[in-house]
């Protein structure tokens, strides 16, 4: 059973990813936004167990990997822009950070 829990922070070691590497992280979800008519996110795959991260753009299309289209809906009209999609491999968590 998927539990659905809203937290007002990431775990610390995502939160230091994040700031360490904004500049080159906000690029690519820009770079992606614009090729695809401003929609779309920044999708991180986190495993801390391997020290493996692993950075994408993920349109419409290939947001149905991570969520439905209702939900993404739903994300879009919350939070605009920026956002961010965070999959935490090892604990099988995923955050949605607005940024």
């Amino acid at each position: 059973m998927t539990s659905v829990q809203t937290a007002n922070s990431v775990p610390e070691y995502i939160d230091d990813f994040i700031k360490k590497n904004f500049m080159k992280l906000k690029e690519i979800l820009d770079e992606g936004l614009k090729d695809n008519n401003n929609e779309g996110c920044l999708y991180i795959n986190y495993m801390k167990s391997k020290e493996n991260v692993d950075v994408s753009f993920l349109n419409r299309d290939n947001i149905q990997r991570v969520t439905t289209l209702e939900t993404w809906n739903d994300i879009k009209s919350k939070y605009k822009s920026n956002i961010f999609i965070i999959n935490e491999a090892d604990d099988k968590r995923i955050f949605i950070v607005n940024i």
